[in-house]
Order: structure tokens, then C-alpha cells, then sequence
């Protein structure tokens, strides 16, 4: 499992853990169907604020 940070313009930015960048991109499509196509950053755990 790989840890992504998601933004979803105009909307919020997240941090979630997905199998892969398809499947954090489809989570935020599911949770904000209205919003702008989302960018999806992998990020190590130590980066974390």
C-alpha cells in the first residue's frame, strides 16, 4: 500500500492509502463527483506534516 496525498481543486486536499495511483484518483472522483479532475502525489510516510 502506498500513501498519496490527493487535491481536488477549488475543493480540499487529503492524505490516503491506495493500492496504486488509479485507485486514489477513483476514490476522489467517488467522494466529489462535481469537482475538477484530481492530482494525486505520492508521498513517503516520513514526508508527512
Amino acid at each position: 500500500m502506498l500513501t498519496f496525498r490527493i487535491i481536488v481543486p477549488g475543493v480540499t486536499t487529503y492524505i490516503g492509502v491506495f493500492p496504486g495511483q488509479l485507485q486514489a484518483a477513483a476514490d476522489a472522483e467517488r467522494r466529489f463527483p462535481d469537482a475538477p479532475p484530481a492530482t494525486t502525489m505520492h508521498v513517503a510516510l516520513k514526508g508527512l506534516p
